[in-house]
């Protein structure tokens, strides 16, 4: 299999760096979120499963990484998404220049189909309790908008996660602000079930998000159902 004996030198340091101190204090402009999503070759699911297990678990030594989440796409076995919480942008950027997001990259370089693509978000709404099923369906939206949706489209996702709240099998709602791309906003749904996102799904306040996201829409809605990977 193709990069295994780097995987496993690299999965060999990894705890000695992972375990380095991060930034000594926060910075002043609050937490960030961020979304990576990454896509490998048909058939390399399981050896990048191994190599994201062993990073995430690294991040979750950190004390400025407030949440990771790794998530596997329904269906598409070599797609993935890592969610992550950080207590602010200066630590997310220390992290992308440390040796461990080095090493990931180059571990998974060779059955790599596109670089990550890391989505670096401004917090809006999380409306959950404090924990969450690890069974439970994440379903990760890219809402891309343009004209008056840059302006009405916070709005107009707080008014939804409202009322899917309300539902049944609703657990969270996070929605995060693209930080370089005002029109760009990534939403985090989790639901106890993948019946319980069906009935939401078919529901009108989805309906209705729907029909006002095609009003300002930017690009083609864009919606993928995960599951979490555990630690």
């Amino acid at each position: 299999m193709r990069g295994f004996v780097g995987l496993l030198l690299w999965l060999m340091a990894l705890v000695a760096v992972a375990q380095a101190p991060g930034p000594a204090s926060p910075s002043p402009d609050g937490q960030r979120s961020v979304a990576s999503y990454i896509a490998v070759e048909a058939g390399q699911d399981a050896a990048a499963v191994t190599a994201l297990k062993a990073y995430a678990a690294g991040l979750r030594l950190d004390p400025a990484a407030q949440r990771v989440l790794l998530l596997t796409e329904i269906g598409r076995p070599g797609q993935f998404v890592l969610l992550e919480s950080w207590r602010d942008e200066a630590a997310w950027l220390a992290h992308v220049a440390a040796p461990s997001r080095r090493a990931l990259e180059q571990a998974l370089q060779p059955f790599l189909l596109a670089p990550f693509d890391d989505r670096l978000g401004l917090p809006m709404q999380r409306e959950a309790p404090a924990s969450e099923p690890r069974d439970a369906l994440h379903v990760v939206l890219h809402v891309d908008v343009t004209g008056t949706g840059i302006d009405t489209m916070p709005e107009t996702l707080r008014e939804t996660a409202s009322k899917a709240l309300r539902m049944p099998g609703a657990i969270a709602f996070e929605i995060a602000t693209q930080s370089n791309k005002r029109n760009h906003f990534t939403v985090n749904e989790i639901w106890a079930s993948r019946a319980a996102y069906d009935a939401y799904n078919a529901s009108a306040t989805a309906k209705e998000f729907r029909a006002r996201f095609h009003q300002v829409k930017g690009a083609v809605y864009d919606d993928r159902l995960f599951t979490q990977i555990p630690p």
